[in-house]
């Protein structure tokens, strides 16, 4: 699968494909698996219409490589020409049924229009007849039951011998058949019933070939319904940023988004990342109400989902566990019908949880243990997770309790993160900080949401007095957690600016060398010139005179000053 969308996403960029209507696609494919398969004009001309196209997009996807996935799905398609040419003798493009389809349909077709003729003629003898104006409603020749009538006012009988076939729903026009051509239009009637026959006989004989190759058509419809799906898909993701995840032991997002808020929001999606090691069993997503833990579990969740059926993610980097199960609850599935409240149906969702998890498994959980005495619900939220644990599960868990959050804080096999939270504009950032136990916030978050300020303050109160002394230990472990966290970070950026001004000082002391080596080589050679000048003057008994050789000592000894100053290090070096 990763093969094909890779390609596809290559041969789309550079080439425009035109598709064929999806709609009469699933519509043929449906009609061709039913029991009895019997197609009619419209559906014959679709499938005559959809061979011909066929051809043209086989031959444009030849451009395709030839050693491709989906260059193996085109050979697999069948133009299927036989049937081709069986359609264009019989049908043409509007869908009707040609003359030469048939030599006896051919006669027909040639006696309707003479007949026709005959008819038309007699016709329009009434209707631009002298008293017409009289007893004639419209100068329109209809057919109606296959015979051809005229238009007349209700008075008609008074003028000529007629036959009256139909009234309008008002009753001012009687649609009449005059008595002269009564004999001429039953002929005709006659001969457009025959057609018909021959037309329905041509039909059955079309359906009859079509049951014999008809899982040949399938095969193609088949096929080409699949690389139509790569390369609809790679127009899709030609211009998103992807990433095809890699499959290994452990989950860790580089910048992935949740793919719904990502091409809903596209650049106000903001991406997330999280590392789940080989030897790390449970994850804790810890934070404010309304800060993105439920949206942090459910992008994971979605995302390992997407990874599983081969297809890309919105990201920059991702692996991901092959699990056989992903186990979720997430969201609140009480039922006044089925008499659940809140908790019951998380207790049913957990206990559907326990009987699949295993080694393979990845489980989500959101609020375990909530809607109800919290001390307990934590206990049991804590029991069941260690239960997964224990089974080699890896858990994902979105929770407040101070309990859970020690579980991914004091363990060797877990770790925790905080959602970040702008408390001042009240906005959840939906970044993940690793190694820290997020702050619930009930107070800030109903302050910013103007609740009065004395019922906080009594709520504050009221935490204060009932504040264990293990829950001021975990606050302080969090608080410290945190300065480590900021120090860790300040570093980062001072590490990085190092490594900045490192580079950009190693490049130019590289510039500087290559400078160097260009001016000795200058020098020497230029050197070497005045060397050979004297030697070629020796050679041929010239008289050298002494201000030239000291001219030429002075020019050289000048430039070896010049090379001696490119010798010496620089002193300081700016930015």
């Amino acid at each position: 699968v990763q093969s094909c969308i890779k390609e596809s996403i290559f041969f789309v960029k550079d080439n425009d494909i035109k598709f064929f209507d999806d709609r009469y696609i699933f519509e043929l494919k449906r009609r061709l698996h039913e029991d009895n398969i019997y197609l009619g004009i419209g559906e014959f001309t679709h499938l005559k219409a959809f061979l011909k196209y066929l051809r043209g997009f086989k031959e444009f996807l030849k451009n395709l490589n030839n050693k491709g996935h989906l260059y193996q799905i085109n050979n697999k398609i069948d133009i299927c020409e036989e049937l081709y040419n069986k359609l264009d003798n019989t049908f043409d493009d509007e869908g009707n049924v040609k003359a030469s389809a048939n030599s006896e349909l051919k006669e027909i077709r040639s006696k309707l229009s003479i007949y026709r003729n005959k008819i038309y003629g007699r016709l329009k003898e009434y209707i631009y007849s002298s008293n017409s104006k009289y007893f004639i409603a419209d100068d329109i020749i209809t057919e109606r039951y296959n015979r051809y009538l005229i238009m007349c006012k209700p008075n008609f009988r008074n003028y000529i011998k007629a036959v009256v076939v139909d009234i309008s729903k008002s009753g001012s026009t009687y649609y009449v058949e005059p008595i002269d051509i009564v004999e001429l239009n039953n002929y005709y009637r006659e001969l457009r019933i025959r057609e018909d026959e021959i037309i329905r006989k041509i039909i059955e004989s079309l359906n009859i070939y079509i049951k014999d190759i008809y899982l040949n058509i399938i095969n193609t419809l088949n096929n080409y319904s699949l690389i139509i799906f790569y390369l609809e898909l790679g127009l899709f993701l030609k211009d998103h940023q992807i990433v095809f995840p890699e499959f290994t032991e452990r989950i860790y997002f580089k910048n992935v988004h949740h793919p719904l808020i990502y091409l809903k929001n596209q650049n106000k999606s903001v991406p997330i990342d999280y590392k789940l090691d080989e030897e790390i069993f449970l994850s804790v997503i810890t934070g404010p109400n309304a800060g993105g833990k439920t949206a942090t579990i459910k992008s994971i969740g979605i995302n390992i989902l997407i990874a599983k059926t081969g297809l890309p993610l919105f990201g920059q980097f991702a692996e991901v566990v092959n699990c056989s199960n992903l186990l979720c609850d997430i969201g609140d599935k009480q039922s006044i019908t089925m008499d659940l409240s809140s908790f019951t149906a998380h207790l049913l969702n957990l206990k559907n949880v326990l009987a699949f998890a295993d080694s393979k498994s990845i489980v989500l959980l959101d609020e375990p243990g909530g809607n109800t005495e919290p001390r307990k619900g934590s206990a049991l939220a804590i029991s069941i997770i260690r239960e997964l644990i224990r089974r080699k599960s890896k858990v994902i868990v979105a929770s407040h309790y101070e309990d859970i959050k020690a579980q991914g804080l004091l363990n060797e096999y877990a770790n925790i993160y905080a959602v970040s939270y702008d408390y001042e504009k009240n906005i959840p950032k939906y970044k993940l900080i690793e190694g820290i136990s997020g702050e619930s916030s009930p107070f800030i978050i109903a302050r910013n949401y103007n609740i009065p300020d004395y019922i906080i303050d009594s709520a504050i109160k009221i935490y204060e007095d009932a504040y264990s002394e293990r829950e001021k230990t975990l606050d302080e472990i969090k608080e410290l957690q945190s300065v480590i966290s900021n120090k860790l970070n300040l570093a980062d950026r001072y590490l990085s600016e190092i490594e900045r001004f490192y580079n950009m000082v190693y490049k130019k002391w590289k510039d500087f060398e290559y400078k160097l080596c260009q001016k000795e080589e200058s020098v020497l050679q230029e050197a070497q010139l005045y060397l050979l000048k004297s030697k070629r003057l020796l050679k041929e008994h010239k008289k050298l005179k002494r201000d030239d050789v000291s001219n030429n000592l002075k020019v050289i000894e000048k430039r070896l000053e010049d090379l001696k100053e490119y010798h010496k290090y620089p002193k300081e070096i700016s930015k």
